[in-house]
């Protein structure tokens, strides 16, 4: 019996995981589609969220439901300041390299927003 539930939380954990990278991808083809280039800052986002959610679980304590609530809360912050950061840019900012994808003028780049991560969960000694 043990080996039923064993290969049943393993089918489980492995639609679970892979739900999640099917998410992200479409989340690619919907913004490859639409601006036509490859943005991953999806990664990023998700990234954030495992972040924020394992320091609501294990720093703060709180119980899984609300730390659950807690990370998508800040993910939607987050998501929802980049947009603000975006839009500005693109409106009243200076004028785009040819090279660069569209809207990525005044906002922190993957280095600067990998270093803040770093900053905030790398481990104390």
């Amino acid at each position: 019996m043990g080996n039923l539930q064993d290969l049943l939380q393993f089918i489980f954990a492995g639609l679970t995981g892979g739900a999640i990278y099917a998410s992200v991808a479409l989340g690619f083809e919907v913004v490859h589609n639409t601006m036509g280039i490859v943005n991953f800052t999806q990664v990023d986002f998700v990234s954030l969220g495992g972040m924020m959610l394992y320091s609501a679980l294990f720093a703060s304590g709180l119980p899984m439901r609300a730390a659950l609530a807690a990370a998508v809360a800040g993910v939607t912050l987050a998501v929802e300041e980049f947009g603000l950061r975006l839009s500005r840019s693109e409106t009243r900012g200076p004028p785009r390299n040819p090279q660069q994808p569209p809207g990525a003028g005044g906002l922190p780049g993957p280095p600067e927003r990998h270093r803040l991560s770093l900053r905030l969960w790398r481990k104390r000694k």
